[in-house]
């Protein structure tokens, strides 16, 4: 982005002028003056390379680049300047004002999103699709089909054609490496800044937004992201959190150097990487090497948030550079990179202080690749390594891990350098075998635990952290039938387990299938029939609770309803909420009847506090103290008709104008969230997005005069019985196993959205006029008393 005449950040008269002798310095200034750039140009860099006053001189030298329309090689020199000087004052200011320049006379979207493909078929809709469900709208996304020969193409045309943001390069040829596809995006990329997302990964929907927010409001070159979610092939999902110190302390040992050296976890300035001509390696892997380096050695003006853990790594998956090429062959590619790291510093005179973290990082590299390659290719790749880790100074990797903390790096450093490859391979084998044992203990690790004197249930997935559903049952059945219960993470099903739990439990129970299952594909509960049979055979019996008959919102009904009928076959005890539920699932899933056991969902009571007034939960929210209030809680997806809701609002505020409408929770939805951020504006509608946390949930429930669940389809809702908890009327649908448990006291049940509509005016009528009988919080304690934990679970077979 280039700078308007008269917009210099300095003038010519500025510049200080030595008359005796004529230096380089004062003759360029001169031909400044004259308007001679490429004059002043040649002379400026003389100064330069002379030195002395060397701030004052790379500032004119970027000055008069500048104007003599050379608005890349500027920007470059001035990176180039500050690589070597970063605590310059004048230097930084200089790139301070082109920073801000270039950000807010931007001409094109604020961000571009590569994604470079090569069969990702399988994982794809799912990456891109999270690109496109970003809260920050204000992006391209260029998708490079590198030659894909699976359905990859396919993916990529079906949502080219439904949104114009994203830009599609084919390759009809396979490139043969990851670094070209993503260069050739930076090239084409518009955007002031650049993001990139593998194709088999995928990101939350606030981590672009969080990123840019930081970039566009301190003019950045890079911003970083706080760490990753780490998806192991075995379900484990581990979050990295990095450490930042020191990176923008040109006083510390750890400046510019940083835990990650990936491209994805961070955007960049495109000026920063056109104007420091920074591209990625196109060997076969190890593409980032080249990238990272330069663009870390020239970024200076960094932010972090350290928050901010929303891109999903999937490590180690069909398509990954690990799997293709890391473990087997003979990584030539990762020579090759840093071979040319090392030319760029000799080409570009990079300080020693830069280089030495270069070495570090290549012996954590290289040690790292010896650690996962196949046995195959450990013998040459030992050989070279070890030579490479002979010219590296000892002391400089001790004192690095020493201050580090990374013993067991100088260690690993040692032990291929100065021992033999047999007994290297063993030291890296018995290394591997702890660290297997240590995943597995992180993967078998309970979630939950009740003691108990009886052996009980192990169940499965232990999703407590946002709902208290399972302590709530799990407490109950444990203080009821005196039996011991441990929750575990989904992936912690497995025959270890199982065989190490045998004596201690009797049952296993699964809740919300669609975590153990894949409804794309018809072998896609496979893994989960093997373990349930396993536990069969170990003498387990299968518990089953059917919080909904299928998925909601499913694309795949036919592959998952029969997925679902293969896991019942296993199932020895079902566990439904009413009796339409169990209705369900004898005539869809085909459960004998005899083995399905009414369990209904309770209430919240003693779990949420519930100790503010309506007085005060009203002034905290903001809303006036005669308004009727209508509240809607929960995560806001399709199926959940907020929009109809929204509509059918509209139509009662204008018969009752000292009315509300509340809705609250987290926006699963993205393309909902803008409209509902837009609803809000209005005076009567009022939007709370995110997580509630358990403490607040009262202030919504007794500010509100009735809850209002406008579902689409439903068989059960927390929602319902949260509202009786909280002595709360209710308006749901006439769905489900609602008309159980809502009666005409507490609630009104309706048809379609027209009829909840209509029962929304009728409650304004009545309970303003204080005849309807939910008004009065006597009428909810049979309800409260009948849905007690300890009473619903009574039926129990254990």
């Amino acid at each position: 982005m280039s700078l308007k005449e008269g917009n210099n950040f300095f003038k010519a008269t500025d510049f200080p002028v030595v008359r005796k002798p004529r230096t380089c310095f004062s003759l360029a200034n001169s031909h400044f003056s004259n308007k001679e750039y490429w004059k002043a140009i040649n002379m400026y860099r003389k100064a330069v390379q002379e030195g002395g006053a060397s701030d004052l001189y790379w500032q004119n030298l970027v000055l008069a680049l500048n104007k003599a329309g050379n608005h890349s090689e500027a920007h470059r020199e001035l990176y180039k300047a500050l690589s070597h000087r970063p605590e310059s004052k004048i230097l930084n200011s200089l790139l301070l004002y082109y920073n801000k320049n270039h950000i807010e006379n931007w001409v094109g979207p604020k961000l571009s999103i590569i994604v470079p493909v090569y069969n990702s078929g399988q994982y794809l809709e799912q990456c891109l699709s999270s690109i496109l469900n970003q809260t920050f709208g204000d992006f391209e996304l260029i998708v490079v089909n590198d030659g894909s020969t699976d359905n990859s193409g396919a993916i990529i045309q079906c949502l080219y054609e439904q949104d114009p943001r994203i830009k599609v390069i084919v390759n009809h040829k396979p490139s043969g490496n990851p670094g070209t596809p993503r260069n050739q995006a930076i090239e084409e990329a518009k955007g002031a800044y650049i993001g990139f997302v593998d194709s088999d990964d995928w990101v939350d929907s606030g981590f672009f937004g969080a990123l840019m927010k930081k970039a566009l409001s301190n003019y950045s070159d890079i911003v970083f992201s706080g760490g990753f979610k780490n998806h192991l092939p075995t379900g484990i999902v581990e979050e990295r959190k990095y450490t930042n110190n020191g990176f923008n302390d040109p006083k510390s040992e750890r400046y510019k150097y940083h835990d990650s050296f990936m491209i994805w976890d961070k955007v960049y300035s495109s000026k920063l990487l056109k104007a420091a001509l920074i591209q990625l390696g196109e060997t076969k892997a190890a593409v980032d090497v080249p990238f990272i380096f330069k663009a870390y050695y020239y970024a200076q003006r960094i932010d972090f948030d350290n928050d901010l853990i929303a891109y999903h790594y999937r490590r180690e998956s069909e398509s990954s550079v690990t799997n293709l090429h890391r473990k087997n062959s003979n990584c030539d590619f990762e020579f090759s990179a840093y071979a040319a790291v090392q030319e760029w510093i000799l080409e570009n005179a990079v300080p020693t202080s830069y280089k030495r973290l270069v070495d570090i990082k290549m012996v954590s590299s290289f040690l790292y690749t010896l650690k996962i390659i196949s046995k195959e290719h450990f013998s040459g790749l030992f050989a070279r390594v070890k030579e490479q880790l002979r010219l590296v100074d000892e002391e400089l990797v001790k004192e690095f891990c020493v201050r580090q903390n990374k013993w067991w790096l100088y260690k690993e450093f040692l032990e291929v350098r100065s021992k033999e490859e047999e007994e290297v391979l063993r030291f890296f084998e018995a290394k591997k075998d702890l660290e297997r044992k240590k995943q597995l203990d992180r993967r078998l690790e309970r979630k939950f635990y009740i003691p108990g004197k009886k052996n009980g249930i192990m169940f499965f997935p232990a999703w407590i952290s946002n709902n208290p559903y399972q302590k709530l049952f799990y407490g109950a059945v444990a203080e009821r039938f005196g039996v011991r219960v441990a929750g575990f993470a989904r992936e912690a099903l497995c025959k270890e387990l199982l065989e190490r739990e045998r004596e201690k439990f009797e049952y296993i129970h699964l809740h919300w299938l669609h975590a153990f299952i894949d409804a794309e594909r018809a072998d896609g509960a496979d893994q989960l029939l093997e373990h349930l049979s396993y536990a069969k055979s170990l003498g387990y019996g299968i518990i089953y609770t059917a919080h909904n008959i299928i998925s909601h919102d499913t694309k795949f009904y036919k592959t998952e309803l029969m997925l679902r009928k293969k896991i019942m076959e296993h199932v020895d005890i079902a566990l439904a909420h009413g009796v339409m539920a169990k209705e369900k699932l004898i005539t869809e899933l085909g459960i004998p009847p005899q083995m399905i056991v009414i369990v209904p969902h309770g209430t919240y009571e003693g779990y949420y506090a519930n100790t503010v007034s309506r007085a005060d939960a009203r002034e905290a929210l903001g809303i006036n103290s005669d308004s009727f209030v209508f509240l809607f809680f929960g995560n806001i997806r399709g199926y959940k008709g907020v929009e109809p809701l929204l509509k059918e609002y509209k139509k009662v505020a204008k018969g009752h104008l000292n009315t509300t409408l509340l809705i609250a929770g987290r926006v699963m939805d993205s393309n909902a969230a803008d409209a509902l951020e837009r609803e809000a504006q209005s005076a009567n509608i009022i939007f709370k997005p995110g997580f509630i946390e358990e403490d607040d949930v009262q202030y919504y429930f007794n500010a509100a005069d009735v809850c209002v669940l406008p579902y689409r389809r439903i068989v059960t809702s927390g929602a319902a019985m949260l509202s009786i908890t909280f002595s709360c009327p209710v308006i749901a649908p006439k769905d489900g196993i609602l008309p159980e448990i809502i009666g005409d006291d507490v609630g009104m049940l309706f048809d379609d959205y027209g009829h909840m509509g209509e029962c929304m005016s009728k409650m304004v009528e009545s309970m303003t006029a204080f005849l309807y009988p939910g008004s009065s919080k006597e009428v909810y304690g049979p309800y409260k008393d009948r849905f007690s934990w300890y009473n619903v679970v009574a039926g129990l077979p254990l």
